[in-house]
C-alpha cells in the first residue's frame, strides 16, 4: 500500500537532489580566463529559458523498501513556481505546489493537506528547498550560477563549487550539456551524497533538455534511486497551476 510517507518520500528524494543553500555565501570563486567565459556563454545559449514550461514524465523510484512506477506532470514558471501532479496506474495521488516561500502537498490517497513554508520538505529531508533548484535539476542545469564555478578541463570539462555546506561537481561533455552532477554535504547533521546522470538529451532548435535522468542518492547510510523519462516538453504562452483543497481533507500544517 502506498501512505502518506511513501507519496511524501516520493516527491522528497525528487527536490532532495536540488537543495537550495541561498543563505549561505559562495566561499570559493576565482576570475574566469576567456576560454572559460566563452564555454560558459555556450554552454548557456543550449539552455531552455522559456518563462513557461510544461513537462510530462515517466519515472521509477526504488529504495529497499519500495519500488514504484509513476507518471507525473510538471509546470514550471521560471525560477518561481513549480506545479506537479503525480499519478500512479493512471490515478492521481500526489499533487504539490511549491513557491520561493510556500509549499503546499494534496495526498489524494489519504485525504489529507500538508501546507507550509518552502522548509516543509527540508525539515523531512534535511536541507532547504527552492522550486528553482527542481527547474535546474529537470532542464540539465547546474545548481548554481555557472559563472560561480572553478572550471577544469581536459578531456572533459569539470567544474565544482562549495557553496555553505553543499559541494558540487559538475561533469560536462564536448556538446556542452551536463553529463553529471555530484552534490556531497559538508557537516550537516543529516549527511547526504547524491550523483545525477543526465544518459540522454532531446535536440530541439538548437536547445538541449534532458531526455532521460538518473539520479543515486545515499542518506544516513539509506541508498535509493529515481530514474526519470521526459515524454514531451512544450513552452505554452500561458499556464494554469490548479490546487483546489476538498473540504473534507484533513489539514496538516508545517
Amino acid at each position: 500500500m502506498i501512505t502518506t510517507n511513501k507519496i511524501f518520500s516520493l516527491l522528497g528524494v525528487l527536490l532532495l537532489f536540488f537543495s537550495s543553500c541561498k543563505q549561505f555565501k559562495i566561499v570559493q570563486k576565482t576570475e574566469q580566463n576567456a576560454s572559460t567565459e566563452k564555454l560558459i556563454k555556450s554552454f548557456n545559449k543550449k539552455q531552455l529559458t522559456k518563462e513557461n514550461i510544461q513537462l510530462k514524465l515517466k519515472g521509477n523510484y526504488r529504495d529497499e523498501n519500495q519500488d514504484i512506477n509513476f507518471s507525473m506532470n510538471v509546470r514550471i514558471k521560471k525560477d518561481s513556481l513549480l506545479w506537479s501532479s503525480v499519478q500512479v496506474f493512471g490515478i492521481e495521488m500526489l499533487r504539490a505546489k511549491l513557491t520561493i516561500d510556500s509549499m503546499k502537498l494534496l495526498n489524494r490517497l489519504e485525504k489529507k493537506y500538508m501546507r507550509g513554508s518552502t522548509h516543509l520538505l527540508g525539515n523531512l529531508m534535511g536541507v532547504n528547498l527552492g522550486p528553482s533548484e527542481v527547474q535546474n535539476l529537470l532542464l540539465g542545469k547546474p545548481l548554481f550560477n555557472l559563472n560561480d564555478y572553478l572550471f577544469e578541463t581536459d578531456t572533459a570539462i569539470k567544474a565544482s563549487i562549495y557553496k555553505g555546506k553543499i559541494k558540487n561537481v559538475l561533469h560536462i561533455n564536448q556538446a556542452l550539456t551536463l553529463q553529471e552532477s555530484d552534490i556531497t554535504s559538508i557537516g550537516l547533521q543529516q549527511s547526504f551524497s547524491g550523483k545525477i546522470e543526465y544518459l540522454k538529451y532531446m535536440h530541439v532548435d538548437d536547445i538541449f533538455c534532458p531526455e532521460h535522468i538518473k539520479m543515486y542518492l545515499i542518506s544516513n547510510d539509506k541508498s535509493s534511486q529515481l530514474d526519470l523519462k521526459i515524454q514531451k516538453i512544450n513552452t505554452p504562452e500561458q499556464m494554469r497551476f490548479p490546487f483546489k483543497v476538498p473540504n473534507q481533507y484533513q489539514t496538516i500544517d508545517e
